[in-house]
């Protein structure tokens, strides 16, 4: 009986989850229409808006691009120290001296 009462429960809470609505009226199938083309409109006025800032902001990154060096190669020179160490030397590397970085005393 309990078993029964628990199957009906389910049965009469399950039972509105595929339960459909019913049609839109002509009203609200134009409304959402009209609000889908609103949308659109808007959608398009803001890629327009997009593609002339990226446009403006190319322009302005080309002419600061002319300007600098134009695509020769870099001197050792003009590189910061990191960049030219070798490869697999700029790891920590072991030594008796204690660091700057340090902020305790050295371990006994």
């Amino acid at each position: 009986m309990r078993k029964l009462i628990l199957m009906l429960l389910a049965c009469g809470v399950c039972a509105p989850l595929y339960a459909r609505l019913p049609p839109p009226t002509p009203e609200q199938q134009a409304a959402a229409e009209q609000k889908k083309a609103e949308e659109a409109v808007k959608a398009k006025e803001q890629q327009e808006a997009l593609t002339r800032v990226q446009d403006r902001i190319a322009a302005r990154f080309g002419k600061s691009a002319k300007g600098a060096s134009s695509g020769g190669t870099t001197h050792k020179g003009d590189l910061p120290k990191k960049a030219v160490e070798a490869a697999g030397t700029a790891g920590p590397v072991g030594g008796t001296a204690q660091s700057a970085e340090a902020h305790s005393a050295p371990a006994r």
